[in-house]
């Protein structure tokens, strides 16, 4: 967060030679892409994302049938 702190503390005189204006314009923008969001993360994302579950037991059997042979 110390980044974000100092980007912040810098926008006024990254923008002080703009027209008022602009500088506005400028601030506003930034407020609505900072300010304005939705953070949401899911506890449990709705779908699998990556590998299907036919997949995973296409690597996983092998895995396991070769663990038991080796107990057996």
């Amino acid at each position: 967060m110390r980044w974000f702190s100092f980007e912040i503390a810098a926008i006024d005189p990254f923008i002080s030679s703009l027209p008022i204006e602009q500088q506005q314009e400028h601030k506003q923008q930034l407020c609505e892409k900072l300010f304005g969001q939705v953070r949401v993360i899911e506890d449990k994302p709705s779908e699998v994302r990556g590998l299907d579950p036919e997949t995973i037991k296409s690597v996983t059997n092998p895995i396991t049938e070769a663990i038991k042979a080796a107990k057996g």
